[in-house]
């Protein structure tokens, strides 16, 4: 978790292959994964993905998995997580705010990690209103 919270991928994708403590989490119950997503480690993340982390867990904000992959654009990494069936309907509350994974792609307008929420049938609250 460390390594990948200070952008250190190799170190990380070390550890990893020894499956040093990769379900450990921090006060903030943030988790390796998280960390690999949010500092753009995609190599870590997808290794992490393949050693079979928990990939449905959430921060004490509410952010899950799936969330950061989304949030940092980390395409092969939103598909792994798709191919391993990560839960697509959990929902952020921040701010008076409520989004789920397919809001905050389209927030970014990425289009690519919007069709694959969709073809998965992700959950969106608000509901997308293309004619607004």
């Amino acid at each position: 978790m460390m390594a990948c919270r200070y952008g250190q991928e190799q170190v990380a994708l070390a550890l990893i292959e020894k499956e040093a403590a990769l379900e450990a989490q921090n006060h903030q119950d943030m988790t390796a994964l998280m960390f690999a997503c949010q500092h753009g480690q995609e190599q870590a993340a997808l290794a992490l993905v393949k050693k079979g982390v928990d990939i449905n867990c959430s921060n004490k904000l509410g952010q899950t998995t799936l969330m950061f992959a989304v949030s940092f654009n980390l395409k092969s990494v939103v598909r792994a997580l798709l191919d391993k069936n990560v839960n697509t309907d959990d929902i952020w509350d921040y701010d008076d705010v409520r989004c789920t994974a397919l809001g905050l792609a389209r927030d970014s307008e990425d289009h690519e990690i919007i069709g694959m929420l969709e073809a998965k049938g992700a959950l969106e609250i608000p509901p997308y209103d293309p004619t607004s």
